[in-house]
């Protein structure tokens, strides 16, 4: 029937991915010449390594479509997912969707807007999809082989568990989408929440276990993400010889894990990496892999010593010439008679979020005649990031340090920027406080990229026909041109879970080429 549009799919997908690796590398290497390859006795430190994983997964989807008069939409879909990952008890899952939709711009009613209002719709849909990304083998212990000093063995490396369900996203969405002026102008609007239950996360656990890095994956909680997704496509100007067209995105985004077991804390976020987890927190209440640790108030400018705010507001400074802990009082900042404390384990807050909370893109493509020239900017914002580099530039020791040493304090006459101690030596660990987060190295990470831009020249028609292909295309491109930002960082994206420990940029790449079609 021309009314009842029914479509019915039917999938089975099998996948098995093998990835292996390998490496050689040495320090001293005897001669440039000997750079491109390993070659045996060119370099003096000598190191090889290498792996490999095999993982899999099976699933078979069922699809049902139907639309009335191509007014009215349904969907609804069921998959069984089975994963290698998972042991054998807990691998299999089912997940459904659903979606539906109406055309507004197809009923009667509507008739007398078209001219106007090319298309409207609302939508709604809910599915359900499982999380692959956790690792290749979290449910077996396992074991790797492990030199001990010129003796080859075993170690015990992984604890596993038997027990990993799977991590699924429950995905609701609802939309609308509007083309407007013979769709010069297109516009689509969304809510979405995603909450995720089950979520594997890398528990601590006393050392005293024995239990390799002192974790294990489990199960442990739950979290969400919801936000407004906006989409916007314009044809500004359609001339024969001219057009612009303008696309664009925004995305405001807010993370919040909701549970925990027993509530509590998870001290290092989801990282391992020893120079990033000291830095984060996951808690109850706040966005996933928080930056966690010591308010920082200033310097002291009576003797140049940093103060710190404890949890309950009270302040305390630093003694550098004595490395304890005095109580600090505006009103009267020569007083150091007074002890006093710095808990890092009562006295670190949640010093700000790791995770964007908008984003977005704008692209610009224009063609006159046989040129054409695009743009893509970029933003993003709401995130905080903890400057770990900036702080290793200030050691105050016999290397380099950046910039920012010369606004330390130096006398009460002369005190500085007020953010940078007095110089002490030999007090870099507890000046600095190398080993936990401040807010004196905290930055907002707000930036707008001109992440693209291209310029092209195309043949015209009549030249490629003679030649005897579809198209010929010169282009140049520049990407990474442009970063606007108040980060002082080299760039807010070096960051790993909120924390720039030396990254490494995006690099600026401008190339040349052409396109051919034949």
């Amino acid at each position: 029937s021309k009314k009842h549009n029914v479509a019915v799919t039917a999938v089975a997908e099998y996948q098995k991915e093998t990835n292996k690796s390998f490496f050689g590398r040495g320090k001293g290497l005897l001669d440039s010449f000997y750079n491109q390859n390993l070659v045996t006795g060119s370099y003096e430190t000598q190191e090889s390594g290498g792996g490999a994983t095999e993982t899999g997964i099976i699933s078979y989807i069922g699809r049902v479509n139907y639309n009335f008069q191509e007014k009215y939409f349904f969907q609804a879909s069921i998959r069984r997912d089975g994963i290698s990952k998972l042991s054998p008890a807990t691998r299999w899952n089912n997940f459904t969707g659903f979606s539906a939709g109406w055309n507004i711009a197809k009923e009667s009613f509507f008739s007398s807007l078209t001219q106007y209002v090319n298309d409207l719709k609302v939508r709604a849909s809910y599915s359900e999809v499982g999380n692959t990304d956790i690792g290749s083998y979290p449910y077996l212990g396992l074991t790797s082989a492990s030199p001990y000093a010129s003796s080859n063995g075993i170690a015990f490396t992984q604890f596993g568990n038997d027990a990993l369900l799977w991590e699924t996203s429950s995905k609701t969405d609802i939309g609308v989408d509007i083309s407007l002026f013979n769709n010069k102008l297109t516009f689509t609007a969304d809510y979405y929440k995603n909450d995720i239950d089950g979520l594997i996360l890398q528990v601590p656990v006393a050392p005293s276990l024995g239990v390799p890095s002192n974790v294990i994956r489990q199960n442990i909680g739950s979290m969400y993400n919801r936000g407004y997704e906006f989409n916007a496509s314009l044809a500004a100007i359609d001339k024969e010889n001219f057009s612009w067209n303008i696309n664009a995105n925004l995305t405001f985004d807010k993370n919040k894990v909701t549970s925990l077991p027993g509530g509590d804390d998870i001290l290092g976020g989801t990282f391992s990496d020893i120079n990033i987890n000291p830095n984060l927190i996951i808690r109850e209440g706040e966005s996933i892999n928080s930056l966690y640790g010591i308010r920082y108030w200033g310097v002291n400018p009576a003797n140049g010593n940093p103060v710190y705010y404890k949890a309950d507001g009270s302040l305390v400074q630093g003694n550098l010439p004595t490395q304890t802990y005095r109580v600090f009082d505006p009103n009267n900042p020569t007083d150091i008679s007074q002890t006093a404390s710095l808990n890092f384990t009562t006295d670190k807050v949640i010093l700000g979020n790791t995770l964007p909370t908008y984003f977005g893109s704008i692209n610009n493509t224009f063609r006159y005649k046989e040129f054409d020239l695009s743009f893509l900017i970029r933003f993003s914002g709401g995130n905080k990031i903890f400057n770990a580099t900036a702080r290793e530039l200030m050691t105050q020791n016999l290397n380099n340090n950046s910039t920012a040493i010369l606004g330390r304090w130096q006398s009460p006459e002369n005190p500085g920027d007020g953010v940078t101690p007095r110089l002490w030596a030999s007090t870099n660990t507890f000046t600095n406080l190398t080993g936990h987060a401040t807010s004196r190295f905290l930055e907002d990470g707000d930036f707008i990229s001109l992440d693209n831009i291209s310029f092209g020249y195309s043949l015209p028609k009549s030249v490629t026909e003679k030649i005897g292909v579809n198209s010929f295309r010169l282009f140049v491109q520049a990407q990474n041109l442009l970063i606007l930002t108040k980060y002082d960082g080299l760039n807010p994206e070096m960051e790993t879970g909120g924390v720039d420990l030396n990254g490494t940029p995006r690099a600026k790449i401008v190339s040349m080429g052409l396109n051919v079609r034949l």
